[in-house]
């Protein structure tokens, strides 16, 4: 609507200013006059006083008019005063708002203003009267905030002066279009195991902090946020113990259970709030009575018929795999219970503690290992070097000293304990101790000697002279070689070398015969290789050999011959390989069915020169 409405019928000879010192064309009677007031303070619109206002305008209407004019009201612009603005203070929660002209006839009858909005139009003229400013009360509106736990219920603006009433329940009350409001109040779990019991309303008053509200009630006289609080708690679950189960060990490690008797597990019951530990703060498993006190769960030690010691040693479970998804099928944890369960008491033997001494360094260090009651001890695998007298390196064969009577190697242990089961703590001294190389004369030869600990003997792994002479050939007898512990093995025979020179000689490809220790078990990879003035070599006196490793006779090409005893038990291919000249190979002590067995054992390949696929293998015979 424009600010300014004009008259609609303007009487010729009417001013433009509507007031008392207009100059009318005619006599003055023969027009109506229309006066607009301000209000005032504490106005009464149904008994003005004129004396209270403020005259703003007057307009004028033509008495014999036909039909009756309209007379426009003044404008804030023309007139200079703002009359929609009020004088009046409203009331607390009120506002008061321009709505117009109310006013009436010199004879009392109302001046209709019923068609205007702003800015009145008198319509219908039919006398002189006075028309004031009138203002509408209007209630406040502020923004309210109903929340539920975080969760919003209701966001809207409601009167000043809305009563909202307050309960564990609900929130009611009535909005500013006359609408009952009933927003019921309940606590919604995050998850399974939480559940919350009604606290308290917090109230946040325009931008404030929130606050504690403990009335039943609340006046709107700002913007507010209501929110109800819950308190929050875990669920507890119930934890039942089943029958105490014991558990053994077979050799090869598998596990079994056997149910046992103990009447102070079976059907006992713990009360938990979500993941709490079934052990308390001293470590006990303990039920909580009803008055307080505590019911300690007593973990018996078990004794079996052969007078075996069980104890305690945790427990075991799984949750349905019809509870919550977050638990479903999964393995309970003592301390951290999280749903109803029912545990299994899980009994084993004890463990006997036994004491490994031995030398680290200038430490002596004794460690503890522990093992089942009646059960075998497992000496540690390795031990570390320490030097002798002389600054020499010296390795663990393995010995273990277990008294002044008894020594035991490591393939002696499951023997001597079960003969002897564990029943009280023990301690093993590492007894035995050898250089990890050493050279040994024998015969004018140097013999180099390694320790293989596997074998628990030493290998011969270089032959030597101090002075060699390429024109002679060697008949080599090393069969009383005095050595730490016995020779097990033929490592090789190549010369050493010695700070990066190759030691004196190749005395290995001018040997013509060879007699090793009876003690040795094994001719490792490459040990005879390229000895080519070998012709025949009987081994049959090594009574203890098992196995002929990879390439043994390598490149020995002048070997027509070779008679082995019947305890080889393995031979790796390629064993002869380029053995250009070997006719046979012998095997004694066997029948050929024996021999037979034997070889379908052995690698594939072993008796293959490894000239080409055209090269006949090497004949086998069985020699009794």
């Amino acid at each position: 609507m424009k600010k300014t409405l004009l008259l609609l019928f303007l009487l010729p000879g009417l001013l433009a200013c509507n007031n008392e010192d207009n100059s009318l064309r005619g006599d003055p009677n023969d027009y109506y006059r229309i006066d607009f007031y301000s209000d005032y303070e504490g106005i009464d619109y149904a008994n003005p006083d004129l004396s209270k206002a403020t005259l703003i305008s007057s307009s004028y209407s033509l008495k014999t008019a036909e039909p009756a004019q309209r007379i426009a009201s003044p404008t804030v612009e023309e007139d200079g005063i703002d009359y929609t603005v009020p004088t009046q203070t409203p009331a607390e929660g009120t506002s008061l708002s321009f709505a117009g002209w109310i006013g009436s006839y010199e004879d009392g009858s109302k001046i209709d203003t019923s068609d205007s909005e702003a800015y009145a139009v008198i319509s219908g003229v039919k006398g002189s009267g006075v028309v004031f400013a009138y203002f509408e009360s209007n209630p406040l509106m502020y923004s309210v905030t109903v929340k539920d736990n975080g969760k919003s219920l209701y966001s809207g603006l409601l009167p000043y002066g809305t009563d909202i009433a307050l309960s564990p329940s609900s929130v009611q009350f009535v909005d500013g279009a006359g609408q009952n409001n009933n927003l019921p109040l309940g606590y919604t779990a995050p998850n399974y195991h939480t559940e919350g019991v009604f606290s308290h309303f917090e109230l946040t008053l325009g931008d404030g902090e929130a606050a504690l509200y403990e009335q039943s009630s609340y006046t709107v006289k700002e913007k507010v946020t209501i929110e109800a609080i819950y308190q929050e708690t875990s669920k507890d679950y119930t934890v039942t113990f089943a029958k105490p189960m014991m558990v053994s060990y077979g050799e090869e490690g598998e596990e079994s259970l056997t149910p046992i008797g103990l009447s102070s597990w079976e059907n006992k019951r713990l009360t938990l709030a979500y993941d709490s530990s079934i052990y308390d703060e001293e470590g006990l498993v303990a039920l909580l009575n009803e008055d307080g006190t505590k019911t300690v769960i007593v973990p018996e030690q078990l004794i079996d018929d052969g007078g075996r010691p069980f104890s305690l040693k945790g427990f075991r479970g799984q949750y349905a795999l019809t509870d919550p998804e977050e638990v479903a099928g999964k393995a309970i944890e003592e301390d951290h219970i999280r749903y109803d369960c029912v545990l299994t008491p899980i009994y084993q033997a004890d463990e006997i503690a036994v004491t490994f001494v031995y030398q680290d360094g200038a430490e002596l260090i004794h460690e503890e290992r522990y093992f089942p009651y009646g059960g075998t001890v497992t000496p540690p695998k390795s031990l570390p070097s320490i030097s002798g007298e002389n600054g020499e390196t010296l390795v663990f064969t393995g010995k273990w000293k277990l008294s002044e009577e008894t020594s035991l190697y490591p393939e002696q242990f499951n023997a001597y304990f079960e003969e002897h089961p564990l029943t009280e703590p023990l301690s093993l001294t590492a007894e035995e101790y050898v250089p990890e190389t050493t050279v040994v004369d024998i015969n004018g030869y140097k013999v180099g000697l390694d320790y293989d600990y596997a074998a628990r003997g030493y290998d011969i792994a270089s032959l030597t002279l101090d002075t060699f002479d390429p024109s002679n050939m060697y008949s080599v007898d090393l069969s009383d070689i005095q050595s730490p512990l016995p020779v097990t093995g033929v490592a090789g025979l190549y010369p050493k070398k010695n700070d990066g020179e190759p030691s004196p000689g190749n005395l290995y490809r001018n040997i013509v015969s060879i007699e090793f220790p009876t003690s040795v078990r094994s001719l490792k990879a490459e040990a005879l290789y390229g000895m080519n003035s070998l012709s025949h070599l009987d081994l049959s006196y090594l009574t203890s050999l098992t196995t002929i490793e990879f390439n043994c006779f390598k490149n020995c090409y002048g070997l027509e011959e070779l008679i082995l005893p019947s305890s080889v038990a393995m031979i790796e291919r390629n064993a002869f390989q380029y053995c250009d000249k070997l006719n046979q190979v012998q095997f004694k002590g066997v029948t050929q069915e024996q021999l037979n067995n034997k070889i379908a054992a052995f690698e594939e390949g072993w008796d293959d020169r490894g000239r080409d696929e055209l090269d006949p293998v090497i004949p086998v015979i069985a020699v009794n």
